[in-house]
């Protein structure tokens, strides 16, 4: 397993319940904070993008939430084999691709990236496997009108 350093401005969110109770609170905000508070948090926090960003209420569990911070902790350099079924292509392929292109691109982005422009690798066994990555991501970034409120400068229509 990585290591679960986290650098991330929510590391002190820990639990389950406290992604619920920011994101309550977060909804009452004007909608000029929202945006500008959930454009840093998914830029920053892989597992706030995953589950409200990205809308996966299937990832409520703390062993997700465990699993996302030490990914972000250290994203790179690991083999990483987990299980059938432990949302390791769900976090690292799907959310981690998305997080970086949010992160490098757009007004504010991160400053680790540098003006880099990152570069993805989707591979598995079988290429209809790969392209099917692909297409989930292609396709979040076309139909996900709640990234597009909060990304324009990123993502457009």
């Amino acid at each position: 397993m990585r290591s679960a350093k986290s650098s991330t401005p929510a590391a002190f969110l820990t639990e389950i319940q406290a992604y619920k109770r920011l994101w309550i609170s977060l909804r009452s905000l004007p909608l000029r904070e929202i945006r500008l508070h959930c454009r840093n948090l998914c830029r920053t926090d892989l597992y706030f993008l995953l589950r409200y960003g990205l809308r996966r209420s299937d990832v409520e569990r703390q062993w997700i939430l465990d699993r996302c911070r030490e990914v972000q902790a250290s994203p790179n350099g690991h083999l990483d084999l987990w299980a059938r079924e432990h949302y390791k292509s769900t976090i690292i392929t799907y959310a981690k691709t998305i997080q970086d292109i949010l992160a490098s691109h757009g007004e504010h982005h991160l400053e680790e990236w540098d003006g880099r422009e990152p570069t993805f690798g989707i591979f598995s066994c079988t290429r209809p496997i790969a392209k099917g990555f692909l297409r989930q991501i292609k396709g979040e970034f076309e139909r996900n009108t709640l990234l597009k409120s909060w990304f324009p400068d990123v993502i457009w229509d």
